[in-house]
């Protein structure tokens, strides 16, 4: 009888350490293989070059900001976006950019707060609602808001001669809101030569349902 129950109190243990070490399977198996639900306003490059160039420039992303550089012939602008990839304003930021040329000469500048001038293209876009862009003056159709000018950093330098394949800028923006107050990128031109700002491209506008008669409400010309 001794025997008999040394061999059934081993049983027991090795049962219940059996069924310890498969739920401990299970349990770490699960956390090992789960994985974290995709973040939808990932800065991934595809994505963030779709949003984020209405102004027709160049898209870098950082860990919480997107950046759209244009190339002109008096400088260099910058325009921020923030982490779901919208228009932010300039706030507080300024930074630096150091044009490294091909001949291996380097010119450093400042990043300034830089205002549209009146007439100059722009995007306009909502202050409370900034997924509301568009590239003319109006209303956010949720709040009813005057929409504001998009400001840029602007570094200002001669790149009237600059041409493809010969410079490339290293930006440095400071000051940011949020976790990320700084980031560095670089951005080569890719241009032929550096040009005045294109206009803005407006956001597609919404299609028309079918079956729905577009006359009879508009103002169009006459």
């Amino acid at each position: 009888m001794s025997n008999r129950g040394t061999l059934a109190g081993a049983a027991a243990r090795l049962g219940t350490s059996l069924a310890v070490a498969v739920l401990a399977a299970a349990t770490f198996g699960a956390g090992a293989l789960a994985r974290p639900p995709a973040d939808p306003n990932a800065q991934t490059p595809g994505r963030a070059e779709q949003k984020c160039r209405l102004h027709g420039g160049q898209v870098s992303t950082s860990r919480q900001h997107a950046f759209e550089t244009l190339f002109a012939r008096d400088g260099i602008r910058v325009f921020l976006y923030s982490a779901d990839l919208n228009p932010m304003p300039v706030g507080r930021a300024t930074g630096s950019v150091r044009f490294e040329f091909k001949d291996g000469s380097t010119t450093e500048v400042p990043l300034l707060p830089r205002k549209p001038l009146p007439g100059e293209p722009a995007v306009y876009y909502c202050s409370m609602h900034p997924q509301h862009a568009q590239a003319q003056p109006g209303v956010c159709p949720e709040c009813g808001m005057d929409l504001i000018p998009q400001w840029s950093l602007a570094g200002k330098a001669d790149l009237s001669r600059a041409t493809r394949g010969e410079m490339k800028a290293v930006i440095t923006v400071t000051g940011m809101p949020g976790g990320e107050p700084a980031a560095t990128f670089t951005e080569s031109y890719a241009g032929g030569r550096a040009s005045a700002p294109e206009t803005p491209r407006a956001p597609a506008a919404p299609k028309p349902k079918q079956g729905v008669s577009r006359g009879g409400g508009g103002g169009g010309a006459g």
